[in-house]
């Protein structure tokens, strides 16, 4: 049986499958596009604005002198082993979250749509995954563990750096999501031994 020049049933089948997610990806991108437009108008109103950069300062690291002095009151004799921990979590995740945004090397929000000006200056040039979200995830967890009163204060602080980073418009929700997924990765090895 011969086919015409050019003609190949899988390959054919193949595009097809590719083209269906490649829609799916896009339409994903369109929605998470139109969340973070949402969210970075809210960042520009008046009483937003000083939350959001509040929020983005401290994911920018003046978050973690603060948890550690709250640390050292609630558990000074536990202290440097849950500092040990929080920050190997931190340190193992870093290893590999540079690497892991040059691979992707996704454009950030506020520089594909430039009616969405950034609110600050991005730190890196690519968007995924969010670094701030990494980080506050792998610290948070083994804190957690070790103190678990912590757990709301906690979820609440990750949660709203991960809003800061959207009023932004720095990340999209899924640069978050796996930001947190990165950063409980990398935790997951400090947990286990505390």
């Amino acid at each position: 049986m011969s086919r015409l020049p050019g003609t190949n049933p899988t390959l054919d089948a193949s595009r097809e499958r590719s083209s269906g997610w490649r829609a799916r990806i896009d339409e994903l991108q369109r929605l998470e596009l139109a969340l973070v437009r949402s969210q970075a108008r809210l960042g520009r109103v008046t009483w937003v604005r000083p939350l959001a950069l509040a929020l983005n300062h401290l994911g920018n690291g003046w978050l973690y002198p603060l948890l550690a002095a709250l640390l050292l009151w609630l558990t000074p004799r536990d202290f440097l082993s849950i500092t040990l921990m929080a920050g190997g979590a931190a340190a193992t995740a870093h290893l590999v979250y540079p690497s892991l945004k040059r691979f992707i090397a996704r454009i950030r929000p506020c520089e594909l749509d430039p009616a969405m000006p950034p609110l600050l200056a991005v730190l890196d040039r690519y968007s995924f995954p969010s670094g701030h979200c990494m980080t506050v995830t792998a610290v948070a967890i083994p804190v957690v563990v070790a103190v678990p009163a912590l757990t709301i204060p906690a979820v609440t602080g990750c949660l709203l750096i991960a809003w800061g980073r959207l009023l932004a418009a720095h990340h999209y929700p899924s640069d978050l999501l796996a930001g947190v997924a990165l950063g409980a990765v990398a935790a997951i090895p400090a947990t286990l031994f505390l």
